[in-house]
Formats: structure tokens, sequence, C-alpha cells
């Protein structure tokens, strides 16, 4: 399974001001990645809708097998577990800063961030590639 993963093309995401980004237990037990509006508040839940004015931050989520590496505020903290670079034991990351994100490239992936995109938009998320 590693190799197949070592082998898959990925796209770049990043953000040049602050994303608060969780991975790993986070948010009600939620074993993904979150990427979110930074607040100071303890939180619970993210609002996926970007016109929904209920409290709690915006916010995206992604399924671990989606994610390839996260770096914040340019320093690499998270890498996929399936990848033959990752390090060894629970990666989990609670940290706010400027966001560089590989995401596996497939089609599904690329439909869901184009779905997403208003909502990316507003975190100051961009992808290329």
């Amino acid at each position: 399974m590693a190799t197949r993963y070592d082998q898959m093309p990925t796209f770049l995401g990043y953000s040049e001001r602050d994303v608060g980004v969780i991975a790993g237990g986070g948010i009600s037990g939620y074993g993904g990645i979150v990427l979110h509006e930074p607040t100071e508040s303890e939180f619970h839940r993210v609002v996926m809708d970007p016109k929904d004015e209920t409290a709690g931050p915006k916010g995206i989520g992604f399924n671990y097998d989606h994610v390839a590496t996260i770096t914040v505020s340019g320093l690499l903290k998270w890498t996929n577990a399936t990848l033959s670079r990752a390090p060894r034991g629970r990666q989990d990351i609670r940290e706010t800063g400027p966001l560089r994100i590989e995401v596996f490239d497939n089609e599904d992936q690329r439909r869901y961030l184009e779905e997403n995109s208003r909502l990316l938009e507003k975190l100051g998320i961009q992808f290329i590639g």
C-alpha cells in the first residue's frame, strides 16, 4: 500500500495568511485533517458552509488518505503515515500559521476542492497544479 502512495502525484495548496490546522484526534474524535479560521476560542466543530452564521470557525475537513503533507509556518509538521518517509508514531498537531498542504491528485479530490472553492477562498487557501 505504501508503495502506491509514494508514487501517487500530489498538488499544492498554500495560504499567505494564518490558517488553523488540526491533524489527528482533534475535534470530537475526528481522525482526519481540518483546516479552519484561526481562533483562540475552544470549539468542537467547524462550519463548512461559508454563508452559515452558526457559532464556530469556518473550516474544511480532509480524510487522512487524501493528504500527503502539511507544513505550517515553513516547518513540515505532518506526513501521511502511508508514505515511506513518514515518521513513526502519532503526529497529532493543532497549530496556526501560513499553510502549505500537498493533496494526492485524483479526480475525487479535485472535485471536492472545486465544490468547496468558496470556503477555501474564505480561508485564504489557493491550490495550484
